[in-house]
């Protein structure tokens, strides 16, 4: 197997979903950079490169989306053959997502309207479900004890859908997730194969992350992973609207609601019809097994092997980006309340602004200059209160 590194921003719970599909192909290291800030942004681009060459690592993939160390300028300071950015929300945040995949070879999205962006660009893109691992998600013979399957959390107008279910006596099992989740995937797995029909919410509720310009708040109706999961424990999935699911489904393959009105008419004629929701569930279970990660990741893993390295994209990088990251990285190391490690960081970061001055750069250490000497007394407090 080809050696490769998975830079990841910090552990989270939903991680492990990456580095399983990637471990299918490649032997894998990890590094995770939030338990590495006991030192500079510098030093750890050290450790990171020493690690790369020691051990002949070959591939990088490094976790994009929202803001965290990981950005254009270092990457591109990373020394590796191929380079990769993975994306899960990039819906959310393409507008800095698109110029951090400018310093990498290829990406790797979960959503094919993002891929098809990227393609736009002319940047190389692949699109990969997260969630599509049948060791994980697999049919179990068992009885179907519910009705309707709900997983998530609650949010946008979830509510409202789920409330009208149950006062038309739609029979709804309901399992949340809004501070913690509460059950491992095969607890989980099993509850769906237990159910006749999934839930899947697609409307993210009202977003306004912009950072190049001032946008208005809306919502975003996206894939979702739950699709996918469903249909690789055998269980059929009701999905709210979404646009990147017409590029993956035929309308007779994943049953689709606008409204309250429309999911409880599916529902009922669903379950009303035993055999139409046995041919339906048949079908979609069928289309969802052609994205599993044995067969649909596979295929991506041999272009990436195979491809060859392309990291020459230089780029004259917007004051915004610039700007948004430089903030990310001070905030960062003031949270970890180390006044040695943050100065030592403040230091490296102006020196290396300095020695490629611009009026960018130098608007950017009067910024970073008047955060620290604001910062610096707030770190203070918190060691003597130790808060």
């Amino acid at each position: 197997m080809v050696k490769s590194i998975i830079v990841l921003k910090s552990k989270q719970q939903w991680n492990h979903f990456l580095v399983n599909k990637i471990k299918l192909f490649f032997d894998v290291e990890i590094f995770v950079l939030n338990e590495n800030l006991n030192q500079s942004l510098e030093k750890i681009k050290i450790k990171l490169n020493n690690i790369i060459l020691n051990k002949n690592i070959e591939i990088a993939f490094f976790e994009g989306d929202y803001l965290s160390l990981i950005n254009y300028e270092f990457i591109n300071d990373i020394k590796i053959k191929k380079k990769i950015l993975c994306l899960t929300d990039d819906f959310d945040m393409h507008e800095v997502n698109h110029i951090t995949a400018r310093s990498c070879d290829v990406v790797l999205t979960s959503c094919p309207i993002s891929n098809l962006k990227f393609q736009e660009k002319g940047i190389l893109s692949f699109y990969s479900p997260l969630q599509a691992d049948e060791t994980t998600n697999k049919k179990i013979k068992t009885k179907k004890k519910y009705d309707v399957l709900f997983f998530g959390a609650n949010k946008a107008d979830r509510k409202n859908y789920i409330d009208y279910l149950i006062k038309n006596k739609i029979k709804i099992k309901i399992i949340r997730s809004d501070n913690t989740w509460i059950l491992n995937d095969q607890d989980l797995n099993k509850l769906i194969c237990e159910s006749k029909i999934v839930l899947n919410f697609s409307n993210q509720g009202f977003k306004n992350k912009h950072y190049a310009y001032k946008g208005i708040k809306q919502n975003y109706y996206v894939l979702k992973d739950r699709i996918f999961i469903s249909g690789l424990s055998g269980t059929l999935c009701l999905s709210e609207f979404a646009a990147a699911q017409m590029l993956l489904f035929h309308p007779n393959e994943l049953p689709t609601f606008k409204s309250k009105e429309e999911l409880l008419n599916n529902i009922l004629h669903l379950l009303s019809k035993k055999s139409i929701l046995e041919k339906l569930t048949q079908k979609f279970c069928k289309k969802v097994k052609k994205y599993e990660n044995k067969t649909h990741f596979k295929k991506i893993s041999l272009e990436i092997i195979n491809l060859t390295a392309n990291q020459n994209t230089k780029i004259q990088l917007p004051f915004w980006y610039k700007k948004i990251f430089n903030r990310k990285r001070i905030n960062l190391y003031f949270k970890e309340k180390n006044l040695y490690v943050f100065l030592t960081d403040i230091f490296e970061n102006i020196i290396n602004k300095i020695k490629k001055i611009s009026i960018a750069n130098f608007l950017l250490i009067m910024e970073t200059f008047i955060l620290t000497l604001l910062l610096i007394p707030r770190i203070i407090i918190k060691n003597l209160l130790k808060i």
